[in-house]
């Protein structure tokens, strides 16, 4: 025996059939999988794949009917273990007769399920040879998009899902569908796959992937229904109600994960939902997840002041007139434009030194410039970020967004190739925030 009893199983069936073969047959096939075993044991990747590969031509030569499942296992776990991604394609050639279901293909693919992430790159051309081997069999490609997954490939995984459900139509695979399709951006066609699934028939397993998904939903009753089924299962698990499936600290934990897929603006009614679902149980986790939308939210959308001060024309037009004015004060209100701009997909191509003017020159807005960097941050607009993080760092004081912004200010100015900028902002983190 070997340190690798998943290998094992498979080298002690082949050591069974391996009886049924002809007297003349028993010496190859006996010495290349006693030889296939010491590599084993040796973790010779390498020498026992060449091995069990003249195990195989052995096992082939021999006309043996029966062990190709167990042969093909060991191959491919040789190979997981030894991360021979090209050598499992070898598998191929084996010329295997392999059933419509063989359990030991099966194993082989739950073990590629678990991998570490560096092992990942293995996996998925394992799952890839073993879709090939059994092309009626819906598994191998659900095991390819899960690892897909784990590589966030996620528009890939959700077609490899799709097309596992066209062969085994299951509520799980249209499931894990819908939440590769929300987590590669369709969360229109999304809906109609996680819809289909009852919140009351979820497992923690399948509310995993459910309740992000649904968070990130553009339906705000779809994801009024993922706050109810948190609140739901929290009341029964606090309980101890035979009905619950979740224990409270699992659903903390989807709490946690839901709260930070929803989308950064919620209007007031969702908050104040969120607030009465997710309230009673709420760590201090959950707390701040929910203050950081509630602020998110209200910068947004403005302040009663900024939008009572607002121009009537917000426009580049409107804002090129209103700088060519001496009158500063009257530059504040146009935040209400910039917020417009920086969640924008496309913004005008003068609107970056337009910002820049505007910052320079504007009284700060109620919501604040460190406000405005860390919006322009979760909005990717990295440029705007820092225009207005360097006004922020030397006219505001320090408040939870520039905690909030300070790595991302920090990566940028890094990916820029500024070292001197780079110094000022290092320095800067170092005096304000590791004493904190």
């Amino acid at each position: 025996m070997t340190d690798y009893p998943h290998i094992d199983t498979h080298l002690d069936a082949l050591d069974t059939f391996a009886s049924e073969a002809l007297a003349r047959h028993m010496p190859a096939i006996q010495w290349w999988l006693k030889t296939t075993r010491i590599g084993v044991g040796a973790a010779d990747w390498v020498a026992a794949c060449d091995r069990i590969t003249s195990l195989s031509t052995a096992w082939e030569k021999a006309e043996m009917e029966r062990g190709w499942d167990h042969l093909c296992a060991a191959f491919l776990l040789i190979c997981f273990e030894g991360k021979l991604q090209k050598r499992a394609r070898g598998v191929l050639n084996l010329h295997a007769k392999l059933s419509d279901s063989p359990k030991a293909l099966y194993a082989v693919l739950e073990q590629c399920a678990a991998a570490r992430d560096n092992q990942i790159g293995v996996c998925l051309e394992i799952a890839k040879v073993v879709s090939s081997l059994l092309p009626h069999s819906a598994l191998p490609l659900a095991t390819h998009a899960h690892l897909l997954e784990k590589k966030l490939k996620w528009r890939e995984a959700a077609a490899l899902w799709k097309s596992a459900m066209t062969l085994t139509p299951t509520d799980a695979y249209k499931l894990r569908a819908g939440a590769a399709l929300a987590h590669a951006g369709a969360r229109e066609e999304a809906r109609s796959f996680l819809k289909a699934r009852p919140a009351f028939q979820l497992n923690i397993d399948e509310a995993l992937w459910w309740a992000p998904a649904m968070a990130s939903s553009p339906s705000k009753f779809d994801r009024i229904r993922v706050w109810d089924f948190l609140s739901d299962e929290a009341q029964l698990a606090a309980k101890a109600r035979p009905e619950a499936r979740l224990e409270v600290d699992e659903v903390k934990k989807l709490a946690r994960v839901a709260l930070s897929f929803a989308p950064e603006v919620l209007d007031e009614d969702e908050l104040e939902r969120i607030r009465e679902s997710l309230q009673p149980f709420a760590d201090l986790e959950i707390e701040n997840r929910i203050r950081a939308l509630e602020e998110h939210s209200e910068l947004a959308t403005l302040s009663d002041a900024d939008r009572a001060q607002g121009p009537d024309n917000l426009t580049l037009d409107g804002l090129k007139a209103q700088l060519a004015t001496p009158e500063d004060h009257e530059l504040r209100p146009w935040v209400a434009f910039w917020l417009e701009e920086i969640s924008s997909e496309s913004p005008a191509s003068e609107s970056t030194a337009l910002f820049h003017k505007w910052v320079d020159r504007s009284p700060a807005p109620s919501c604040g410039f460190w406000s405005l960097a860390r919006y322009a941050g979760a909005h990717k607009k990295a440029e705007w970020m820092l225009i207005a993080a360097r006004r922020a760092r030397d006219t505001e004081p320090l408040n939870d967004d520039a905690r909030a912004v300070m790595d991302l200010v920090v990566e940028s100015v890094a990916e820029r190739g500024d070292y001197e900028e780079l110094r000022r902002w290092l320095e800067f983190a170092q005096a304000h925030f590791e004493s904190a």
